[in-house]
């Protein structure tokens, strides 16, 4: 009887460590052996330049630099778009839409904050005026400022009162930021010296923020996003550049890719990088093996690509004098269906493990008796 216990048992881990494997497989890779491929499923045409996209609910907002306006489109089926409403604001560059409120980085005139829970009707609430802003980022309660030399961090619990906490010096005259894990990745370059570098702050006491880390960068770079332990880097006619910060007091360059074009902007999801490359289009890559990135795809856009955003397994993708670009991207596993197949294996491997330790205590109780 015990021996086919132990037979049962082996062959039950034998099984459970196969399926296991064919079930963690899938959240180990990005993407499936087929081709990699990017799909144009709709646009909102809008004849003007571009600086920006955000994503907010079913909403996405589009800034047009050249007419002083911020575009939203109604995007709750993506394969059809609609532009529902528009409003006006002096040289819309860099901003972000939190639980219905606007912060928009508008050059001389500062911030400017707008209410757009409705979008036929968005109005004008507050703004915050430090000088020269150029970008902005939103995080919890928290606004940060790019301005002259330096960035603001101020409190936005409630929008119409914004409150100033504390300035933090630079030496740069533009910024991008990036949070993550409590820090704030700051971007700053200076067009003069054609420089820019990276501080990270510790903005755990907002009245007080702290520097934790720093690296000189060289060469311009437009836009910043963190993921894990590396800083990746659109750097404009240098491609991409990616540096390690696993160990903060000692960052290095793991990689500088340069690419035809001028890297603009980037976003990086689950080892997936997306690049909008100017006019050189859309570029994805594998950055998987961080010393080697493996191109997916490169897709002209008919005009100079900027800013994007990811959500699922859609790219909205702006696009000089032609306007926002929804494009699907096919043949990428997603990290949801790896972590179900990874959480399903685990659950059998306690089920095993509960069934062994059931062997064993019956095991025990006819061993003992046997001995009366």
């Amino acid at each position: 009887m015990i021996l086919k216990r132990k037979k049962l048992f082996q062959l039950g881990f034998s099984i459970c460590i196969i399926i296991s494997l064919i079930c963690i497989y899938p959240s180990l890779v990005n993407a499936s052996d087929g081709d990699i491929t990017v799909v144009e499923i709709s646009r909102v045409e809008i004849s003007g330049i571009l600086f920006d996209v955000d994503l907010d609910d079913n909403y996405a907002y589009v800034g047009e630099y050249s007419a002083n306006r911020i575009h939203i489109i109604d995007i709750t089926t993506p394969s059809n778009p609609i532009e529902v409403g528009n409003f006006s604001v002096n040289l819309p560059h860099y901003f972000e839409v939190s639980n219905n409120i606007a912060y928009i980085a508008a050059w001389t005139d500062g911030v400017q904050i707008f209410n757009v829970s409705n979008p036929a009707d968005s109005f004008k609430i507050s703004e915050y005026r430090p000088g020269t802003v150029g970008a902005l980022t939103v995080q919890d309660n928290y606004l940060f400022v790019g301005s002259d030399q330096g960035f603001d961090i101020v409190d936005v619990s409630n929008p119409i009162l914004p409150q100033n906490l504390s300035y933090f010096f630079t030496g740069g005259n533009h910024h991008d930021f990036f949070v993550a894990n409590s820090l704030l990745y700051t971007l700053a370059w200076n067009w003069a010296t054609e420089t820019s570098w990276i501080r990270i702050i510790n903005f755990s006491n907002p009245e007080h923020p702290t520097e934790v880390g720093s690296f000189d960068l060289g060469s311009v770079c437009y836009d910043i996003h963190v993921f894990g332990d590396y800083v990746y880097l659109a750097s404009s006619y240098y491609g991409i550049k990616i540096v390690d910060f696993s160990i903060m007091e000692e960052p290095g360059f793991i990689l500088s890719h340069d690419l035809v074009g001028e890297a603009f902007a980037l976003e990086v999801k689950d080892n997936i990088l997306y690049l909008g490359n100017g006019y050189s289009g859309l570029h994805v890559f594998d950055v998987s093996n961080l010393t080697t990135p493996v191109e997916l795809v490169h897709m002209t856009t008919g005009g100079s690509a900027g800013e994007l955003e990811i959500r699922d397994n859609l790219i909205y993708q702006t696009v000089n004098n032609v306007g926002l670009l929804v494009l699907r991207i096919d043949g990428l596993a997603t990290t949801e269906e790896g972590y179900g197949f990874t959480i399903f294996s685990i659950l059998f491997v306690f089920c095993l493990v509960g069934l062994r330790k059931r062997i064993s205590s019956n095991k025990l109780s006819t061993t003992y008796r046997r001995k009366k």
